[in-house]
């Protein structure tokens, strides 16, 4: 069964951490539903039989097994393009990177699974997703550092990406996008999102979403010439404005212009 070929049961998870040496040791889950490994490595149920439960009772008698679950027992633990990887991964990076360290240089590890515990659900609020790490200490262990930070050491914390969702133009006159400026842009960015990791930026293909970049415009086509006038908004809010000319026969380079114009106007580390 797919159950006895690829899951691995708490008795014989146990007996692998209690095979390690070490007297501190640190776990970390970055997955859906990891939160029941907590659950069931560092809480002896009733259905365990006797050398289960002397083999959990050995591991939480260590000095110390540290353990962080990217989510509770029965969420989800999520992915999201803009921050270019999971939001446990990317929390711990970030406290490891500085905002997290003991004395400015120390990785201490409760320190550490605090900051990822309080910043993770802020991160999937804002892709409007729900997600709560669990932590387990064992009683009594106290907590120590698991590496030093220092000029030397490069941490690569990803960049928050923007977010941009559909975009809406029309022609003054025709009350319409009858060049189609919405789909060309919308195939610009779907173009730049493609690129994975290195993408600048992040598309979504719906009329809304939290945070997100939109952008909102009149053009006029008039002899050959379009003129464009259009915001960069926010949500609901207005973040500046756009404003460029081009020729019909060109407008691959008309949206280049509005892009361009359009990252001008965000704000560092958005």
């Amino acid at each position: 069964t797919i159950r006895n070929n690829y899951a691995v049961s708490t008795e014989t998870f146990t007996q692998w951490l209690n095979a390690i040496p070490a007297q501190k040791q640190v776990m970390i889950l970055d997955a859906c539903n990891s939160g029941k490994v907590v659950e069931s490595l560092l809480t002896a149920s009733r259905s365990l039989n006797s050398s289960q439960i002397r083999a959990l009772d050995r591991m939480q008698g260590r000095t110390g097994v540290f353990v962080l679950a990217g989510s509770a027992a029965d969420k989800v633990s999520y992915e999201a393009s803009r921050y270019g990887q999971g939001l446990l991964t990317f929390s711990l990076l970030q406290g490891m990177s500085g905002l997290a360290l003991r004395e400015g240089q120390y990785v201490d590890i409760m320190s550490l699974f605090q900051y990822a515990r309080d910043q993770v659900p802020q991160l999937a609020e804002a892709i409007g997703g729900i997600q709560t790490p669990m932590m387990a200490f064992p009683l009594g262990g106290e907590s120590f550092d698991i590496g030093l930070v220092n000029g030397t050491v490069q941490i690569p914390v990803a960049r928050i990406k923007p977010v941009f969702i559909r975009n809406n133009f029309q022609e003054i006159n025709a009350f319409d996008d009858v060049l189609n400026l919405g789909q060309r842009l919308e195939g610009y960015l779907q173009a730049i999102t493609a690129k994975g990791a290195q993408a600048s930026l992040v598309y979504v293909d719906v009329p809304e979403y939290k945070d997100a970049y939109a952008i909102k415009g009149l053009y006029e086509l008039k002899n050959g010439t379009v003129s464009l006038r259009a915001k960069l908004f926010q949500g609901r809010q207005p973040l500046g404005d756009i404003a460029v000319k081009g020729q019909n026969g060109a407008l691959d380079a008309l949206i280049e212009q509005i892009v361009t114009q359009a990252f001008g106007l965000l704000s560092p580390g958005k």
